[in-house]
């Protein structure tokens, strides 16, 4: 019995002492694979904390880039259009009818009804159609 409790604490101490070293190795091993931890230096962008980048982009100093590089034709001037029409909705009224029971015991289980309160209606002034020309 003393020699199966024996056995089983060496065993016990191999594992651990196998686990340690793994341990080791791992950590060791990830230690040596890169040592060039800088960040990549984007146009721009320095090697900055992710606040200060934020604080940059919120100044105006970040995020211009791509709107200064862009060339080409300007902006149409503003032209009128006849735009769409807004609705506004119709409000809808749920009348809850609770269940009962009536004269001949005859049972109504509870049920919604839904009426319309006040109907949809345009806002503003309705489009106008414009004439159709052939050219």
């Amino acid at each position: 019995m003393k020699e199966a409790i024996c056995w089983k604490y060496k065993e016990y101490m191999q594992m651990t002492k196998i686990s340690v070293y793994i341990l080791i190795l791992t950590l060791v091993g990830c230690a040596t694979l890169n040592s060039d931890f800088d960040c990549g230096k984007k146009p721009g962008v320095m090697c900055q904390p992710v606040h200060a980048v934020n604080q940059a982009v919120d100044r105006g100093v970040l995020g211009n880039e791509v709107a200064s590089q862009q060339h080409g034709a300007p902006m149409a001037e503003d032209v009128q259009v006849a735009s769409m029409g807004m609705r506004a909705e119709e409000h809808v009224l749920r009348i809850w009818i609770a269940p009962y029971e009536d004269a001949n015991n005859n049972y109504y289980a509870a049920s919604a009804v839904y009426a319309v309160v006040r109907p949809g209606h345009w806002i503003g002034n309705p489009l106008t159609m414009l004439p159709v020309t052939e050219e």
